[in-house]
């Protein structure tokens, strides 16, 4: 028998009496003496044989073996050589995978592809892969590596239809291939509006998106900040990230917003950005800025023609303040009073902690008059003397009260401490100091000392006495 790759046939066992009889099947051990040839069931009544791939035309014998001495063989099985009749395309490697002929992707997805070579036998026999050579008919949708193996990596690059091609054998294969974009831009930021020194138009201005398949902006306007917005490029697509409206009212406040668009067959659209607006007015007073006849716009206390530093009528943000805001940095502070308007950090600290010093200034002079009342209580016990020096002129020569002095004058000579106590009793001469003189009297032996102080004390002033 001869069989082609992968082919199947099937032997059963008989089993025979001495006259022919058939008496019924029978379980025997079936070998290949050639397995890379062709395979056999091992045991049972009947065994499948199946042709294996081999590079060139085999042979084997297949042999029955019932008893010791009862056994059987087919004799020689041919098995030709595998022929290369087709290939595939196939998402995975090994034979018999998903054959590829269409494929989709979004810009940046990849694949791999693998080359099958089979046999026509049959319903098709795997024979083992084919160093095929790739390539894309239309390389704008994407890219292969390598352009010759048994696979390679298809990566998709730009939204379009193409084609990824495989040759083996002197055949093509084609893969049908799509590249979808359904990846939006990011949403635009940075968007300003600035007033136009001529009215009737405003300026728009945004930071660029960074996508490499931007196609451009569309811009939307309304009167009010929530709703209402109508686009206001109806022609095209604005591909710069400035425009003019020049459809606007003077006097009247417009809220825009703007949305980013890509190139994609189905085009793809960003959020909108943050809404940002202005009020459309002419330079009607002539200052050179955007107001309706008033120098001060924002009452911060400058001229608009004051903040429009360059007089060309338009707010350079970050070398001019605001004609608009009296805070242009918004840090709190007036613009005429910030000496930095136009950078919140700098604002002149000096200025915020001058509150402060002013808090502590009274502090500091309450402070110095309860220093000063102290110390003019300190004095105050000396001042008592004075009095007692008026009084003796008026109530005649007070002998019985320069004897007191005297008697503390004795202190002062000997040691300074004794004559504290009597310096603090002196402010209380007024009342009790009377009802003090008895104990000093009692001392007899000081007072008769005194009598010598007594005779220098009339020659001298009689202002010796108060000041102990």
């Amino acid at each position: 028998m001869t069989y082609g790759i992968l082919e199947t046939d099937t032997f059963f066992a008989i089993g025979f009496n001495n006259t022919a009889d058939n008496i019924g099947v029978r379980s025997v051990d079936w070998e290949s003496d050639t397995p890379g040839v062709g395979t056999v069931t091992p045991t049972g009544s009947s065994t499948t044989f199946t042709a294996q791939s081999i590079s060139t035309t085999g042979t084997c014998t297949v042999t029955a073996t019932y008893a010791p001495g009862i056994d059987f063989s087919t004799g020689d099985l041919t098995v030709l050589a595998p022929t290369f009749d087709y290939f595939r395309i196939e998402d995975a490697a090994g034979g018999y995978a998903n054959e590829i002929t269409t494929d989709s992707f979004a810009p940046g997805g990849t694949r791999n592809y693998y080359c099958a070579r089979y046999n026509a036998t049959g319903t098709g026999v795997y024979i083992g892969t084919g160093e095929a050579t790739w390539t894309v008919e239309s390389a704008v949708v994407g890219t292969v590596t390598p352009p010759t193996g048994t696979s390679t990596q298809f990566e998709a690059t730009t939204a379009g239809s193409g084609y990824l091609n495989a040759t083996f054998g002197g055949m093509t294969k084609t893969v049908t291939i799509t590249v979808t974009d359904t990846i939006p831009p990011a949403k635009p930021t940075g968007l300003t509006v600035a007033q136009v020194a001529a009215g009737g138009a405003l300026d728009l201005s945004w930071t660029a998106n960074t996508e490499t398949d931007l196609a451009g902006y569309n811009i939307y306007r309304s009167t009010s900040a929530d709703t209402g917005f109508e686009l206001v490029n109806t022609d095209a697509l604005v591909t710069d990230a400035a425009y003019t409206d020049s459809g606007c009212v003077d006097g009247t406040t417009y809220y825009y917003y703007i949305v980013a668009v890509d190139n994609a067959p189905t085009p793809n659209y960003s959020d909108h950005s943050d809404t940002a607006s202005a009020t459309c007015d002419a330079d009607t007073d002539g200052d050179n800025t955007f107001n309706l006849a008033d120098p001060d716009d924002d009452n911060d206390g400058l001229t608009d023609a004051e903040e429009d530093k360059n007089g060309n009528g338009v707010w350079d943000e970050g070398t001019e303040t605001n004609p608009l805001n009296p805070d242009t940095d918004g840090d709190g502070h007036n613009d005429k009073e910030d000496e930095y308007p136009l950078d919140a950090s700098k604002w002149k600290k000096e200025e915020e902690e001058f509150p402060v010093a002013l808090l502590i200034l009274p502090i500091i002079i309450i402070i110095i008059l309860i220093l000063l009342f102290v110390l003019l209580k300190k004095r105050k016990p000396a001042a008592p003397p004075l009095p007692e020096e008026e009084m003796p002129p008026e109530e005649a020569p007070p002998e019985e009260e320069v004897p007191p002095p005297e008697e503390e004058l004795p202190p002062e000579e000997a040691p300074p401490e004794e004559e504290m106590p009597p310096e603090e009793e002196v402010p209380s001469e007024e009342a009790p100091s009377e009802e003090e003189v008895p104990p000093p009297e009692e001392e007899a032996p000081p007072e008769e000392d005194v009598p010598p102080p007594e005779e220098d004390v009339p020659p001298d002033e009689g202002g010796i006495p108060p000041p102990p």
